[in-house]
């Protein structure tokens, strides 16, 4: 049966949490997941997405240049690991229904894995 580990991981930029949300949201509309892992110490704390900058915790009219991304990323509900099947992966993206999750092993940011990948 074949899992994550065997699936093909997509590039994402990696920011720690001190970076500043300009910084991030320019990062995160140049990349063609539009999506920004947030990795502190080494260790995964969550993504930055379309979904972070239109929730409602970044405050409306705030300048950008002077928040760091921290409080700000989304924490994802659904967080591939090596061991999960490829199977589980794809039915747990459709009921949450995401295209993108991170594969993290032991706490370590690995990459992005899309539905479509996934197949």
């Amino acid at each position: 049966m074949l899992t994550l580990a065997d699936a093909p991981l997509r590039n994402a930029p990696v920011v720690e949490p001190s970076t500043t949300l300009d910084e991030v949201v320019r990062l995160m509309e140049s990349d063609p997941l539009r999506t920004v892992a947030l990795v502190g110490d080494g260790m995964y704390f969550g993504l930055f997405n379309d979904a972070s900058l239109q929730g409602n915790l970044i405050p409306p009219d705030i300048d950008f240049s002077t928040l760091e991304v921290g409080p700000y990323i989304h924490s994802e509900r659904v967080i591939g690991t090596p061991e999960m099947t490829i199977d589980n992966a794809r039915a747990l993206m459709d009921r949450r229904n995401v295209r993108v999750i991170p594969l993290v092993a032991n706490r370590i940011f690995k990459g992005l894995i899309t539905r479509e990948d996934l197949g």
